[in-house]
């Protein structure tokens, strides 16, 4: 999926919580999220506090990070129902951090549970991180058909190469469908080919 395409489907998705995201799908979406609004963190940091402007870019970054909120819960959602997760994972570093904050406004930000809240919500982000960083499931779970992305590949000319090669067909293993004989996924179960050649 391209950096366009990605942005067009999350922000079409605005409220979907259901299906799959592909890796390319969720990262170009954060990579655009974050291109977004650079350009407000650097004009914060360069204008006077105490400047109307400073107030007006402060209160466009608040509206814009929470028009970028809930697109970019649902597409962690469906990027975690990609390789098989319950969407609730995003929630627990979030868990946390709320933890963290009442402990230390309540108690006082040194008492050992504010600090062991702390440190979860950061092991449980890195945990979250590494979710979301995983190959897509390849087979059908219970959120949705996986999501197959067509990767073109260059042409390799070889002295021996005939164009009658392209219309060799195989048949799936595990469908019996015919497929073409440089097929990476079955075009009807979705499922990976494996070439033990």
């Amino acid at each position: 999926m391209s950096f366009s395409q990605s942005i067009i489907v999350c922000l079409s998705k605005y409220i979907d919580f259901t299906g799959r995201a592909s890796r390319s799908e969720f990262w170009w979406f954060q990579l655009f999220v974050l291109l977004v609004q650079i350009p407000f963190g650097i004009l914060l940091n360069v204008l006077e506090i105490s400047s109307f402007t400073y107030a007006t870019v402060n209160i466009l970054s608040y509206i814009l990070a929470g028009l970028f909120f809930l697109p970019n819960i649902t597409v962690t959602s469906r990027r975690l129902h990609d390789i098989d997760r319950s969407g609730w994972w995003q929630v627990v570093p979030w868990g946390f951090g709320a933890t963290y904050y009442t402990v230390a406004l309540l108690i006082g930000e040194n008492h050992i549970i504010a600090l062991l809240s702390l440190m979860g919500a950061g092991i449980s982000a890195l945990v979250l991180l590494f979710l979301l960083t995983r190959k897509s499931a390849l087979n059908h779970n219970k959120y949705d058909l996986p999501n197959i992305e067509i990767i073109e590949q260059p042409d390799v000319i070889d002295q021996n190469y005939s164009r009658n090669t392209d219309l060799l067909l195989d048949t799936c293993p595990h469908c019996n469908a015919n497929i073409g004989e440089d097929y990476v996924f079955c075009i009807t179960c979705g499922r990976e080919i494996r070439n033990d050649d």
